[in-house]
């Protein structure tokens, strides 16, 4: 029986009893090794979609606006396969 959890701790306790295995980035190893577990690389690599996430209603610190800036140049010079423009301001502004 499969389960779909939405909290890495739930995954990795899952993972720790013998229930079955959590898939998760690399930015979890740490936490994962506090329950135990070791991790496997998963071949081909898999890719994710990110999103920089702000403030709706307010104006980011001009340091923030130049990550915004860089993080998006960034991605258009090394991401072949990234969406574009539109479609991720349309997936990005739509209510979830």
């Amino acid at each position: 029986m499969a389960h779909t959890v939405h909290h890495m701790a739930t995954a990795f306790a899952l993972a720790a009893t013998g229930a079955g295995v959590a898939l998760a980035g690399r930015f979890s190893i740490l936490l994962a090794r506090g329950f135990g577990l070791v991790a496997t690389p998963v071949y081909p690599v898999l890719r994710r979609a990110m999103l920089l996430y702000r403030p709706a209603r307010q104006q980011l610190p001009s340091p923030a606006e130049l990550f915004v800036s860089f993080t998006q140049e960034y991605a258009r010079r090394h991401c072949l396969d990234s969406l574009p423009d539109d479609s991720l301001t349309a997936l990005a502004n739509t209510a979830g």
